[in-house]
């Protein structure tokens, strides 16, 4: 009973001590603004996917209209694919709503609720494997989602667990909210992209996810940046913003902070843009970029980033295929040849997976190589980002560095798919071999059961023949037919 007693003490002090400042640290001041104005989702398409590109533009009926950008962009993906080397990308311009108006110069298609627009391009870095991007322009409500539950006030409670209790802090839930709110406004635009233009990660055949970029402003305060010592929690580590150590900046683009997911919470395939909206940009000129928003204007700018993010999206495709040869390799190494049956079906579901990879990753490595070893030709066109922690002012550039680790990844990749082919092929030869000598061994049974068989037919046929004999009608005629046939 004391125990009970002292965890309800306990939970009433939380509430009256501990909660009401954590509540406080974590919400944003009255003056700022939290905004989720945009997110970037990528879909490749790659050999065994690239006719899925036609077809949804078709779908859509993008390929019968002449006013939009590049009409025949389809014809311009094919001719970037059959060239031997990569280097393209087209602009595909805005993605509205069907207004109606003739004279619309926009492609039009449905739009999911709390999306205004989307900006549409092409990458295309190595023939192989064509790269669509999306800029999904907000509304302002979705916009604001995150900022809301960032201002909300929890409770401290516990949760009844097999070994007793689980607390759940201020900090707990509100970063579980506000996680959860982010990622619903990301699969409100990833699942867009599923359903109009299906590619590798639409597929769900690697069971990945979108890579996806969102962009967060700030309208006061700035991402890693604090007034005085840097607290215990806050309202940007409730956004996970608050540790400059993962956190990288552009000579060339002021006031834009980059960060790696997979520094943090090791998810590969998501990049965060972020910063203050006075401060983005503060040196350029964006009076011609066309909005009436100071926002609006930074996102238009931000349009032409894709060719730098695409860089690392191409990372993330490698590191969805290296994993992807893990998993058969492990597939492999398991096979247990105990039960023939199944491990000749095991081993040809493994086949047909290996070879669904090989079909993409093969020429996937073979032209990425040659393009990391450029390294002017890779950076070009790409704004470079630094630390921004003095821990790792040592540290290359981010794209750069990306490079090194793609060629270093693709040599991998080279080698570990040559091994596991030949892993392949000695289990299908150890599958087939047992197989065969299992089969064997069954007909060898079957001709011994054959030719006892044989013996036990001509016995009963001199059964029959000496019973017959005995019969006089039987040799009569018997008689009359060998006659017949001396005659003939």
């Amino acid at each position: 009973m004391n125990g009970i007693e002292n965890d309800d003490n306990g939970l009433k002090y939380h509430h009256s001590t501990i909660d009401p400042k954590d509540n406080k640290a974590t919400s944003p001041p009255l003056d700022e603004q939290i905004r989720v104005p945009s997110i970037w989702v990528f879909e490749a398409f790659p050999p065994s996917f690239i006719s899925n590109l036609r077809l949804s533009a078709e779908k859509l009926k993008w390929s019968q209209s002449e006013r939009v950008i590049n009409p025949d962009f389809l014809d311009s993906v094919d001719r970037m694919r059959f060239r031997l080397s990569g280097g393209g990308w087209l602009n595909l311009g805005y993605i509205v709503r069907d207004s109606g108006h003739s004279l619309n110069m926009n492609r039009q298609a449905d739009l999911p609720d709390g999306v205004e627009a989307i900006h549409a391009s092409i990458l295309q870095y190595i023939p192989s494997t064509t790269i669509l991007v999306f800029q999904f322009l907000l509304s302002d409500d979705t916009a604001n989602a995150v900022d809301q539950p960032l201002r909300d006030n929890y409770s401290t409670y516990k949760e009844r667990i097999k070994d007793g209790w689980r607390y759940h802090n201020v900090e707990s839930q509100k970063k579980l909210v506000v996680d959860t709110t982010r990622e619903s406004i990301r699969t409100l635009c990833t699942e867009w992209v599923r359903s109009n233009f299906p590619g590798l990660y639409a597929s769900g055949q690697y069971s990945e996810s979108f890579p996806t970029s969102e962009i967060i402003t700030f309208k006061e305060n700035e991402p890693y940046k604090f007034k005085g010592e840097k607290p215990r929690n806050s309202f940007l580590s409730m956004v996970n913003l608050d540790n400059d150590f993962y956190a990288w900046k552009s000579q060339k683009i002021q006031g834009l902070y980059l960060q790696f997911y997979e520094e943090i919470d090791k998810d590969v395939n998501k990049l965060v843009l972020s910063g203050n909206i006075s401060k983005i940009l503060e040196d350029s000129d964006l009076k011609g970029y066309g909005s009436d928003t100071r926002e609006g204007q930074i996102l238009q700018w931000l349009t032409y980033l894709d060719h730098t993010i695409g860089i690392w999206v191409l990372y993330v495709i490698t590191r969805t295929y290296e994993r992807q040869l893990g998993i058969l390799r492990d597939s492999y190494g398991s096979l247990d040849f105990s039960d023939v049956d199944l491990a000749a079906s095991e081993v040809q579901v493994l086949d047909n997976k290996l070879l669904n990879l090989q079909r993409n990753l093969t020429p996937f490595i073979q032209e990425l190589i040659p393009l990391c070893e450029k390294k002017g030709y890779f950076l070009h066109d790409v704004y470079e980002f630094f630390p921004v922690s003095e821990h790792r002012k040592s540290d290359t550039g981010l794209f750069n560095g990306l490079r090194e680790r793609l060629l270093i990844l693709a040599e991998t990749l080279r080698s570990n798919e040559e091994q596991i082919s030949a892993i392949a092929n000695r289990s299908t030869q150890i599958a087939s071999a047992i197989s065969n000598d299992k089969l064997s061994k069954t007909n060898i049974r079957l001709q011994r059961g054959i030719f006892w068989m044989t013996w036990v037919l001509i016995i009963l046929t001199l059964i029959l023949v000496i019973s017959g004999l005995k019969d006089e009608g039987f040799i009569k005629n018997t008689l009359q037919y060998l006659l017949r046939l001396m005659k003939i």
